[in-house]
């Protein structure tokens, strides 16, 4: 089973990534945004409302924290269930500038 804090979850967590084969800089980027999560909220106290909070804040670290509760989901249910309700948050779309037909005759 995991510990719940410290290097033994971050090791283990690395080791998975490297085992799925994801390039160095993934790895890395992955690991920064589990242990800015872990410095935000233990493990213990981890919940939707948590994870929602945190990636409001930190929306570069979302994706992290998705796959890092993908891992954790093969050794707690409630990790499970969290992954599942966990959405990662949605890109703004933004609108092509569209030039006008006077700024096209312009040009």
């Amino acid at each position: 089973m995991l510990e719940s804090e410290g290097v033994d979850v971050l090791k283990r967590f690395e080791n998975w990534l490297r085992a799925r084969g994801l390039k160095e800089r993934s790895v890395e980027r992955y690991l920064k945004a589990v242990r800015r999560l872990l410095s935000a909220c233990p493990l213990e106290e981890l919940d939707i409302e948590r994870l929602e909070e945190f990636t409001a804040r930190a929306r570069s670290h979302a994706h992290g924290v998705k796959i890092f509760l993908k891992f954790l989901s093969r050794y707690d249910e409630r990790f499970r269930r969290l992954y599942e309700e966990y959405k990662l948050p949605r890109r703004r779309v933004r609108v092509p500038q569209v030039l006008t037909r006077e700024e096209v005759d312009r040009l």
